[in-house]
């Protein structure tokens, strides 16, 4: 039985063609800081929360196998805050994961936190990021679950040509560092920036490319990024600044995927519309983010139940 641990939330995801938006001598995307409610304005205190509830939806995969597996209890965590010249971005995923193997039961917490430091700048240049990963997978005989443990430093050269990676496996202490060259031809980004750079492009985009190292495979990937057509009239529900909000939110899905063969599926994220530049009330938030699971077990659906927005001051 082949099996595997759900590596992070932005750990991307599927083989798709180059995007037309990519070709041209200039490929690089910029960014603006529609997290903002004043759109090129940088308030003087920036703190932003976001919380979700992550869900497990079944896929026919888990049909086709002699064990059963359910996620539950799932939470999911992003806050943004901008230091001295450059910003945090922090994430944290919590997700309980149950497998019945025959008549016996295995229940572990999944865990997976993360930060990025990048520059307060138009291409948005990290700086270094830091990742804590703990799954747990049945093993193939059933007989326990195994325990994937690992925890990835990246730090990246002042020139932005450069960068290097600590991969450390707790279980056995095994440790290996890899320096990596930066590729110009896209803009470049840390995995741990995806979900956040999503928010900062301009919507009128059809669709772009990022080049991003992968830490597992030590290879510099593409991820490609289409934005679909906008979606009106939809209400959502969530607490908005510590009160419960009820409206419709209008929102662009945009698809997510890794160029690349065997590189798994397609995650598809809900992006709030840019309202006015100086009154942008719902900040390109995430509304909501599908993320397909290996093997078709099924799909995680992350959905925004509170958002503690940054007030212009």
């Amino acid at each position: 039985m082949k099996r595997k641990t759900i590596l992070a939330v932005t750990a991307l995801l599927v083989c798709a063609t180059t995007l037309s938006a990519c070709s041209g001598a200039n490929n690089k995307i910029t960014f603006k800081e529609y997290w903002f409610e004043n759109v090129g304005y940088t308030p003087n205190f920036v703190t932003e929360t976001l919380v979700y509830d992550v869900k497990f939806e079944k896929g026919s995969g888990l049909s086709t196998n002699n064990y059963t597996v359910e996620y539950t209890n799932g939470t999911f965590e992003t806050k943004l805050t901008l230091e001295e010249g450059y910003y945090l971005y922090e994430t944290s995923l919590t997700i309980d994961v149950t497998y019945l193997y025959g008549s016996e039961t295995f229940t572990a917490t999944d865990t997976t936190v993360s930060w990025v430091k990048f520059e307060d700048s138009a291409l948005m240049q990290p700086i270094s990021s830091h990742k804590e990963i703990k799954n747990h997978v049945l093993n193939s005989d059933g007989s326990a679950l195994a325990v994937y443990d690992y925890t990835l430093d990246t730090e990246y050269a002042t020139d932005h040509k450069t960068g290097s990676t600590k991969l450390v496996d707790n279980a056995t202490s095994k440790k290996d560092d890899k320096p990596f060259e930066i590729e110009d031809r896209y803009t470049y980004l840390d995995n741990e920036q995806l979900l956040l750079a999503l928010r900062g492009i301009s919507q009128t985009t059809s669709s772009g490319a990022f080049s991003v190292y992968a830490p597992f495979s030590t290879v510099v990937q593409t991820i490609n990024v289409s934005f679909g057509s906008k979606v009106e009239g939809e209400e959502f529900s969530f607490e908005k600044n510590g009160t419960p909000f009820k409206n419709v939110v209008n929102y662009y899905p945009v698809s997510v995927s890794i160029n690349a063969q065997s590189s798994g599926a397609t995650q598809t994220a809900w992006i709030a519309a840019t309202g006015d530049s100086s009154s942008n009330t719902y900040r390109n938030v995430m509304l909501q983010l599908k993320t397909p699971l290996s093997h078709n077990m099924g799909t995680l659906v992350y959905k925004l139940k509170s958002a503690n927005f940054i007030v212009n001051s």
